[in-house]
């Protein structure tokens, strides 16, 4: 995957364009899957572009599809966790549902645990990052999207007021 070669299909681009490709290509290579916002928010960090504006971020958005359109990055790297298909799970045949359950199968590790604990976050961005301790670990992953909605923390109490373990909700967020 190189910038470099992104540059000579079609018009050119600037070098600053080339460094933000780069700049993502790594990035991603860390943390994919992941969203544009969660790759903006590295590239700012990096000081390689100046703010989270819309412009800004829309300005990484079309590099990110010239480079997958150009086959230098999977497209299975970023997400758009707003518009998902939601479907209903099916299968062709039952081995094919056998397999999808001994894929799932995980030990409850957290089942002996005196506590319950989530991460919890405002924004879906930073899943990509924590991704493989919380499979590692096995812990629960909420976003709140900005705040936690009514209908989110009520469900979420209505959990907690039925189990005997305490509830410990770990914070990201910016």
């Amino acid at each position: 995957m190189s910038a470099q070669k992104t540059a000579r299909r079609g018009r050119g681009m600037s070098k600053k364009s080339i460094d933000i490709i780069t700049a993502a290509l790594v990035i991603l290579e860390e943390i994919q899957p992941a969203t544009v916002r969660a790759v903006c928010y590295r590239l700012f960090v990096q000081k390689l572009i100046p703010d989270m504006s819309k412009a800004s971020t829309d300005k990484v958005s079309k590099l990110l599809v010239r480079v997958r359109e150009n086959g230098l990055l999977n497209w299975d790297w970023i997400v758009d966790e707003g518009r998902a298909a939601e479907r209903i799970a099916s299968w062709d045949d039952p081995e094919e549902i056998i397999t999808a359950v001994v894929d799932q199968y995980r030990k409850d590790y957290w089942a002996m645990q005196p506590r319950r604990v989530e991460v919890w976050s405002e924004k879906g961005t930073v899943r990509g990052t924590l991704a493989p301790v919380l499979k590692k670990y096995g812990v629960t992953f909420r976003v709140m999207h900005g705040y936690g909605s009514a209908t989110s923390i009520h469900n979420i109490a209505t959990e907690s007021a039925s189990s005997e373990k305490p509830l410990v909700a770990l914070y990201v967020g910016d």
